[in-house]
């Protein structure tokens, strides 16, 4: 299935912004202030060192932000879109994208020939993942959403479900990028002499995998008829699950290595490189898994997918009396 196949509605941003309300009353304390972060986040990155980074609120900023749009994604989930939450989802992809652009332009004008061809990479590879999400992403969060009201109107889900099951997922990955940043701290104060760039990789790949197995996580609970009636995982959420945890073994994996053998520091921008490979695919995945949710309440299920559970059969051994007249009943009686 592919966006030809579809509605407009289901993922284009230009149809959903020109039907939706401005605000929706729902949530406004919440999603005021998500807005007001995005804001500061949007400034430039000179505004922001000059006036975040002496109050220490430039780090805080920037991973506050990172978990403010699939948080401001679940808060839509329980009303419905509106053009406050698509003004942050399309302003969030265009300053990272022209973010991303700066830093090329400043990695090519750099002094040294060595911090060039790495800050090069670095930016290349960021402004690839910002394309990346612009194209795929924006439209994928859009469908998430549109698709989880049909699952509303279809099953009669409660729209707080997904808020109340994946808000707290949220915060405890916040938690542990707060835990990360601390040790990363204390290890470039305390022991000065361990590669701090190696370290950071190990941290980012660490995050990173738990953050794949939330997301697809949270991305499968769009569709729990299918958590009902169909017999374990598919095979993008395998692929996902077995992503997340190799990116976590692999990290674990780096970290015993250096403090056995002497690491390069290539091995540490190889990985960061590969795990912005892998972040960058996520995105186009994550469609297909999206379209693939939707076709199921667009389709009829094949009988032969279905997997009835132990406690639904049962109910197939009971037979409805209500309708039978008392008479034919008695006739019944053995």
């Amino acid at each position: 299935m592919s966006k030809t196949l579809i509605p407009d509605e289901h993922y284009s941003f230009t149809t959903n912004f020109k039907k939706s309300p401005w605000i929706s009353n729902s949530s406004l304390l919440l999603r005021i202030p998500i807005m007001l972060l995005f804001l500061i986040w949007s400034l430039p990155t000179d505004v922001q060192l000059t006036y975040l980074y002496s109050m220490h609120l430039f780090t805080l900023i920037h991973g506050l932000n990172i978990i403010a749009l699939p948080f401001h994604t679940l808060l839509i989930c329980k009303s419905e879109i509106d053009r406050m939450y698509l003004i942050h989802l399309i302003g969030f992809s265009v300053t990272w994208l022209s973010s991303s652009v700066v830093r090329c332009i400043q990695a090519v004008t750099g002094n040294s020939e060595t911090d060039r061809t790495f800050l090069c990479l670095i930016s290349i590879l960021t402004f690839l993942h910002a394309i990346c999400f612009l194209i795929w992403s924006v439209p994928t969060r859009i469908l998430y959403v549109r698709t989880f009201h049909i699952a509303r109107k279809c099953i009669g889900i409660h729209p707080n479900s997904l808020y109340s099951r994946f808000s707290m997922g949220l915060v405890g990955l916040f938690i542990f990028w707060i835990l990360s940043n601390g040790i990363l701290w204390l290890v470039k104060i305390y022991c000065p002499n361990v590669n701090h760039w190696f370290l950071y990789c190990q941290m980012d790949t660490i995050l990173t995998g738990l953050w794949a197995c939330f997301e697809i996580y949270m991305y499968s609970a769009i569709d729990p008829y299918k958590r009902m009636y169909r017999n374990g995982p598919n095979l993008i959420e395998k692929m996902y699950f077995f992503g997340g945890t190799f990116l976590i073994c692999m990290s674990m994996a780096m970290i015993i290595a250096y403090i056995v053998l002497e690491v390069p520091q290539w091995v540490g921008v190889c990985q960061w490189a590969f795990v912005r490979v892998v972040l960058t695919a996520r995105f186009i995945v994550l469609w297909y898994y999206c379209l693939e949710e939707l076709r199921l309440y667009s389709a009829k299920p094949d009988i032969e997918e279905i997997v009835i559970p132990e406690e639904a059969r049962v109910r197939f051994d009971v037979i409805n009396l209500t309708s039978i007249p008392l008479e034919q009943i008695e006739k019944m009686e053995i």
